[in-house]
């Protein structure tokens, strides 16, 4: 499909960015992040994903007996793709959902960009993930509990890892785990985990 072609390129000019690789021209002006990974290898094992299951959060829960609760839903969706059969990379969104703390919510969202680690073992393969996240956070109390409210924003390292199941050529089940550090204000850097069960595409 043509139009996988222009965010599989921004995905590669991303890393690039990120890692501080030269992104430079080949063969149609294609961006090449290593001699031999291109966007067209990309592409050859490209996917779309979105992911549902519940985030807990490390933030406080303020003074006064407040009650203190994960959110009942959080999620993502992301799309990515394999260099080889071992080796990808992966840009998502991810949103934790609302919990409920001091009276009020705390709530965390971000965009996280992954390398990607695979282990191919038949049908099912295992992955581990290392990247970072532009998060933004909020958080809202009541007066007296104590706990500092306000928006933050910034970057968080990120991890995870997770299996998949090959449910047919195009279609793959993937149970993950994922740990972000996310900035809440007044509280500094606290991480916030993920634990999901997910479908994947690949195209």
């Amino acid at each position: 499909m043509p139009a996988r072609k222009p965010c599989i390129a921004l995905i590669t000019l991303a890393v690039c960015a990120t890692v501080g690789l030269p992104a430079h021209a080949q063969e149609g002006n294609a961006p090449v992040l290593v001699e031999g990974f291109t966007p067209a290898n990309i592409g050859k094992s490209g996917y779309l994903g979105i992911d549902f299951g519940q985030a807990r959060y490390s933030t406080g829960c303020g003074f006064g007996g407040y009650r203190c609760k994960n959110p009942d839903l959080a999620g993502r969706v992301h799309v990515g793709g394999l260099f080889s059969n071992h080796v990808g990379v992966e840009l998502g969104y991810v949103h934790m959902g609302s919990a409920e703390r001091a009276g009020g919510r705390t709530s965390a969202q971000g965009v996280n960009l992954s390398l990607l680690g695979r282990l191919p073992m038949g049908a099912w393969s295992a992955f581990f993930k290392l990247g970072g996240t532009y998060g933004r956070t909020e958080v809202s109390a009541d007066d007296l509990s104590g706990l500092p409210t306000g928006v933050a924003k910034g970057w968080g390292s990120s991890y995870g890892a997770g299996l998949t199941y090959e449910v047919a050529r195009s279609s793959a089940l993937v149970l993950e785990w994922e740990r972000h550090d996310f900035r809440f204000q007044g509280q500094g850097k606290r991480e916030v985990q993920l634990t999901t069960l997910g479908y994947r595409y690949r195209f």
